[in-house]
């Protein structure tokens, strides 16, 4: 949603392609396009049980 109208060629729901789920939330399509959700954020809930130990993590 950052990037402007006249400069969008395309986009993809991907999130209806996949078969596992890493996060969940509330996709509005509207009339052919995705409605960005009220209020900050990108209205996504993260599943951490769907994520296996990190390969590398920093401490400082």
């Amino acid at each position: 949603m950052s990037t402007p109208e006249n400069l969008r060629q395309h986009t993809v729901d991907f999130h209806n392609w996949v078969t596992v789920a890493s996060a969940g939330g509330d996709f509005a399509i509207a009339d052919g396009a995705m409605v960005p959700p009220q209020g900050p954020g990108l209205g996504l809930a993260v599943d951490p049980l769907a994520f296996d130990e990190p390969l590398f993590s920093c401490k400082l």
